[in-house]
C-alpha cells in the first residue's frame, strides 16, 4: 500500500520534467523562426534587385536570380515544414523525422552551392560585378 503512493510520486515528477523539458526546447525553436525571417528579407533583397536588373541582364544572370529565388523559397517551406514536424515530434515517426531533416539540409546545401556558382560566375562582390560589367 505505501509502494502506491511513492510509484504515484514518481510518475508525476517523470510527468513534470518531461512536460518543462518543452522549455528547453523554445529557444531553438524562436531561433528558427528568427531564421526563417532573415531568409523572407533575403528573399525580398534578392527579388528587388532582379527587379532592377530585368532590363539590363543577360539570360544566364536571370537565370541564377530566378534559380536563386525559388531555391530561397523552397528552403523556407522545407523550414517551416520541418519546424511544424519538430512541434509535432512525438506523433511522427523517427524515419520520417530524418528524411524530413535530410531533405531540408539538401534544400539549403543547394541554396549554398547556388551562391556559390553565382560567386564564381559573377565574381566576389555578386551582383554589383555584373551590373559594373553591364555598364562598361
Amino acid at each position: 500500500m505505501t509502494s502506491e503512493p511513492q510509484a504515484g510520486a514518481a510518475e508525476r515528477l517523470v510527468e513534470h520534467v518531461i512536460l518543462s523539458s518543452r522549455w528547453l526546447r523554445a529557444p531553438l525553436y524562436v531561433g528558427l523562426f528568427l531564421v526563417l525571417g532573415l531568409v523572407v528579407v533575403k528573399f525580398f533583397q534578392e527579388f528587388f534587385q532582379l527587379g532592377a536588373t530585368v532590363f539590363s541582364a543577360d539570360e544566364s544572370r536571370m537565370v541564377l536570380y530566378v534559380l536563386s529565388l525559388v531555391d530561397l523559397v523552397i528552403v523556407a517551406i522545407s523550414s517551416i515544414h520541418l519546424f511544424k514536424a519538430f512541434l509535432d515530434a512525438a506523433s511522427i515517426p523517427n524515419d520520417k523525422l530524418v528524411l524530413l531533416v535530410v531533405s531540408h539540409v539538401t534544400f539549403a546545401v543547394s541554396a549554398i552551392l547556388l551562391a556559390h556558382l553565382d560567386r564564381i560566375a559573377f565574381g566576389a562582390s555578386g551582383h554589383e560585378s555584373a551590373k559594373a560589367g553591364k555598364d562598361a
